[in-house]
């Protein structure tokens, strides 16, 4: 698990880090001097990190930090990288830390999407099960536990079925008394 904990809004250093992180040169730096990409993606974490509002996003993770004023189109590629920035709050209500949690393998962010030879996106994993749960089986599975009727399929219903689903309506009918 890769981890960082960083100082409030302005400073954002990075006072702390998981053992998988620990780098030379890591500790004390500005966060945002690790983060490249799109500038839209920066500014979007600075100003929730400054107000204090949890923030996901998918960042390029930078190995050397980015120094204003020098030459940053080819500073700002790195690995890319997803965080989740969750503020830790002190006695007084405002942010006292920010734990940021950071993952590199798509695998366990849910990748939905492989790309093929084609380019094409194809799914990821068309195993049984996933044949198994259609997106109509699961509409009817909301349904059923919502306790709606569903639509079509009401007169195939096995008595018993409809008996709890009379039993439900009068429930409801009388919930109020």
């Amino acid at each position: 698990m890769q981890y960082l904990l960083v100082r409030p809004f302005p400073s954002l250093r990075i006072t702390f880090t998981s053992p998988a992180l620990r780098i030379p040169g890591l500790l004390q730096t500005k966060f945002l001097d690790r983060i490249g990409g799109p500038q839209h993606v920066r500014e979007g974490i600075l100003d929730a990190l400054s107000h204090g509002t949890g923030v996901t996003a998918k960042i390029s993770w930078l190995t050397q930090p980015n120094v204003p004023g020098e030459r940053q189109s080819a500073s700002l590629e790195g690995k890319p990288r997803w965080i989740h920035c969750t503020p830790l709050l002190g006695s007084d209500e405002r942010v006292g830390v920010w734990m940021i949690v950071m993952v590199e393998n798509e695998e366990v962010t849910g990748q939905l999407n492989r790309h093929n030879d084609s380019g094409m996106a194809t799914p990821v994993n068309m195993s049984a099960a996933s044949q198994r749960f259609t997106s109509s089986k699961l509409y009817a599975e909301y349904l059923r536990r919502e306790g709606r009727p569903e639509t079509g399929a009401s007169n195939n219903t096995h008595p018993s079925q409809r008996a709890a689903k009379e039993r439900r309506e009068v429930d409801d009918q009388f919930r109020d008394f």
